[in-house]
């Protein structure tokens, strides 16, 4: 990558709902990867995205004294910083997620073999590990999937792995399709991948469509997700907290659709549903 990011360490110790939080609304202002650390976690956002003001205002909204520090972060090999910060994750005993740096596991789960870049999405946060479990409880096989804010491209490829019948992946930005598609090409499966926003997804329909994204997208977007999605649809949404949940399901609802699963982990939420058309 040649970007150059504004980085903010944000010193919170502990507080789990606290760090939640600014995730959620760091994500809705266009900041795109984040990293634990001992004391709290990194959040990294284009320079030439970073908007001063709506930053400042999520932060005066805390009621209570959150510490950080910004400094610009110069073009630099963000594979290396990631190695330093990805260790392989396990989904139950189906799957595991592992960078192609990692020794291979040969105890029969299925592999996603994911070179993170600066996408987010390597199974590490809760919204990613509930969409991948939710994957193994749908009919994936023989279906028409659509994963919207791909990312890494981790959801698509396991529904490739899971034998989907063909998998579109969108992303906002450039890099993440790159990701995607070399992530595909890494696992042997066969994804398709291209930069766009909800307006640009083909008429489908879909099956399954999968979108771990945040409450704003989400809510502007459901309409057009559920135009595109089959007449007994699969609709399988993440990137939201707790709090937002009676939101989500409330939109969907309008919109025709039945929520039939709700995971929770932590203070994020899961939500599936189903569609009645």
């Amino acid at each position: 990558m040649s970007a150059t990011y504004i980085e903010i360490d944000f010193q919170i110790g502990n507080q789990r709902q606290l760090k939640d939080i600014l995730i959620a609304e760091l994500s809705e202002i266009e900041f795109e990867s984040f990293m634990d650390h001992e004391n709290g976690f990194l959040a990294y956002v284009q320079a030439d995205l970073f908007n001063q003001t709506a930053f400042e205002n999520i932060i005066a909204q805390k009621e209570k004294e959150v510490n950080y520090n910004i400094k610009t972060i110069a073009p630099q090999n963000w594979n290396a910083a990631w190695e330093a910060q990805f260790d392989p994750i396990l989904i139950g005993d189906k799957c595991v997620i592992r960078a192609p740096f990692h020794p291979a596991f040969t105890d029969g789960r299925i592999e996603l073999i994911i070179e993170p870049k600066m996408s987010f999405g390597t199974g590490h946060h809760a919204t990613t590990r509930m969409m991948c479990e939710v994957l193994f409880e749908m009919e994936v096989q023989h279906k028409n999937v659509l994963d919207m804010g791909c990312g890494t491209g981790i959801l698509g490829i396991l529904a490739a792995k899971l034998g989907a019948k063909s998998v579109i992946g969108i992303d906002i930005e450039t890099w993440a399709i790159e990701n995607s598609i070399e992530n595909a090409e890494r696992n042997n499966v066969t994804m398709s991948a291209f930069v766009g926003v909800a307006a640009n997804i083909p008429n489908g329909p879909f099956d399954i469509i999968l979108a771990n994204i945040n409450r704003n997208i989400l809510v502007n977007d459901g309409e057009t997700y559920v135009n595109v999605l089959s007449p007994t649809g699969i609709l399988a949404v993440s990137g939201f907290l707790e709090t937002d949940e009676a939101i989500i399901l409330s939109h969907f609802r309008v919109q025709g659709l039945i929520p039939i699963k709700i995971k929770k982990e932590e203070n994020w939420r899961c939500i599936v549903f189903q569609n009645t058309d």
